[in-house]
């Protein structure tokens, strides 16, 4: 009976391939490990799974090692783990759940380099995409970043102006004007927040001037 981690690995490690790897670790959880030790097969797993690029299999095998992780730090870099492998099995629904959960773990500092990672990760991938001319699912993940919340809006303007040359590129023109449109429409809207703020500022000049005259003393 396997008592520790180490003992885990030197057994997976008598095997050569990472189908005989995760059968021998598949067969230790079946004979029953403490929680610890489960956990601890669980990540193997996904390992194994993630080396051969089976990101559904891994992150499924990293969801049941966050679940059965105690310590919060642990469980919320594995709950993290989690969406991003769910991510990269394009399950977004699933990796939004996931990293809504790792935040919910976090302090108000590892949230905000959280949220930076996924907007890295989500770039990243659209990038990957666009490189290898899969605009279908490029533009799936810059939409997919235009709706996540706190995403600079500076970049948004990057974003939808990729989005236009890529629905452009599969023959989508209409989407592409409705872009071309709502920037049209968010340029207004800055140009006119710009003209109240002048005007409330000549206002409050105005204010200024005025009660400065009312209360010169005349006597």
């Amino acid at each position: 009976m396997v008592l520790n981690k180490q003992e885990l690995i030197s057994g997976m490690l008598k095997y050569n391939t990472p189908e005989r790897k995760i059968e021998y670790l598949e067969v230790e959880i079946r004979k029953g490990l403490s929680q610890e030790l489960k956990k601890d097969a669980c990540v193997l797993i996904a390992q194994l799974y993630e080396s051969k690029k089976w990101w559904g299999n891994s992150a499924k095998n990293y969801q049941i090692a966050a679940d059965l992780a105690v310590l919060i730090p642990e469980k919320m870099n594995l709950l993290f783990k989690t969406g991003e492998l769910y991510m990269m099995a394009e399950d977004y629904f699933s990796s939004d759940d996931y990293f809504r959960r790792a935040m919910g773990q976090a302090s108000s500092r590892e949230r905000a380099d959280m949220q930076k990672k996924i907007f890295s990760m989500y770039l990243s991938m659209a990038q990957q995409y666009e490189s290898t001319k899969n605009n279908t699912k490029a533009i799936t993940i810059y939409n997919r970043i235009l709706s996540l919340p706190g995403y600079p809006f500076s970049e948004c303007q990057k974003i939808r102006d990729k989005l236009i040359v890529l629905y452009e590129k599969i023959g989508k023109p209409f989407e592409a004007n409705q872009i071309r449109s709502h920037i049209k429409n968010q340029d207004a809207m800055a140009e006119k927040a710009k003209q109240d703020a002048r005007q409330r500022l000549e206002e409050a000049k105005q204010q200024k001037s005025n009660d400065g005259f009312y209360e010169i003393d005349f006597g």
